[in-house]
């Protein structure tokens, strides 16, 4: 008995055309679940970022604020309301007074006006970088949407107007810096009632 091997030629375009659909079906939904993953991701970082920035606005500043005040009311006129201690600040000879609170103030001023003027080397810097980096892009990017995209990271962040508040910030301490420095060092000799008043005035502005 003699063996015959039947070869078969089937073509079948229907499970050719099965197969193409379910590996452009698993593609798809592979990248609407990385997708989905991504904005779940931006989201839970836009909310952390909300938190953290509200939650240092609204406790640990106001909290580092009022040790700071207590701190320099305590080392003006002596008074036990904290129980923090400076070291070498507010090291004055002056008694316990009005005139002490205007030195001790007096020194804050100077050293906060010689801080943010090294700091506005840096802040300046980057923003100018910030600045000619977006302009490049606005010339090159055609990409309507990639430019608003962008436009939008630059402005969302707030940097541009924190370095403004910031300048305004440096101006505001220079003024109120060359009050303090006529009243202790260029006119000294005024009366301790003048004096006073001006030191309160400094000190509420």
């Amino acid at each position: 008995m003699s063996s015959k091997r039947i070869k078969h030629n089937l073509s079948c375009p229907e499970l050719t055309v099965l197969t193409i659909n379910c590996d452009n079906n698993e593609e798809n939904n592979e990248k609407n679940n990385n997708e989905k993953i991504d904005e779940l991701v931006n989201y839970i970082k836009d909310i952390t970022y909300v938190v953290l920035t509200n939650l240092v606005d609204i406790y640990f500043k106001n909290v580092a604020e009022n040790e700071r005040r207590k701190s320099f009311i305590k080392e003006s006129f002596n008074v036990n309301i904290t129980k923090r201690v400076t070291h070498k600040y507010y090291n004055n000879e002056e008694k316990d007074s009005v005139k002490k609170m205007g030195i001790n103030c007096f020194e804050n001023l100077f050293f906060t006006k010689y801080i943010a003027k090294k700091m506005l080397v840096t802040e300046s810097l980057k923003v100018f970088i910030i600045v000619l980096l977006h302009t490049i892009l606005l010339i090159q990017v055609k990409d309507l949407e990639l430019l608003v995209l962008i436009t939008q990271t630059v402005f969302s962040s707030e940097y541009l107007f924190k370095y403004i508040k910031f300048v305004y910030f440096i101006v505001q301490v220079s003024r109120i810096y060359a009050k303090m420095f006529d009243m202790f060092i260029t006119n000294p000799r005024i009366d301790e009632k003048k004096m006073m008043v001006k030191t309160l005035d400094v000190k509420f502005n």
